[in-house]
């Protein structure tokens, strides 16, 4: 379950104008990451409250998931890749 819930980036930026606002070794999360599941019509208190649980959630999970990694097999990695792959394809929160 730890791995289908590990959201991860692109160690790149998406774009020069994109912003990182957390880091867990290489993986970085960036501010359009955050944007994207962000609501519309809701008061800055309860947007920051969210936003600040949805980088702790991430940053913990981010840590988990590469930690496992250092006690998975090659083969073991490579299904890890194929359920990230399809965990990326798919919005964690949605609106």
């Amino acid at each position: 379950m730890l791995i289908l819930s590990a959201c991860n980036s692109a160690e790149k930026t998406k774009n020069k104008d994109d912003k990182a606002i957390a880091k867990v070794n290489n993986t970085q999360l960036f501010l359009s990451d955050v944007t994207e599941f962000t609501q519309k019509g809701i008061s800055k208190e309860d947007s920051l409250i969210l936003t600040k649980s949805f980088i702790n959630s991430w940053t913990t999970n981010e840590v988990f998931y590469q930690e496992a990694l250092n006690y998975l097999t090659a083969e073991d990695i490579n299904i890890e890749k194929e359920l990230l792959s399809h965990q990326k394809s798919r919005k964690i929160f949605k609106k």
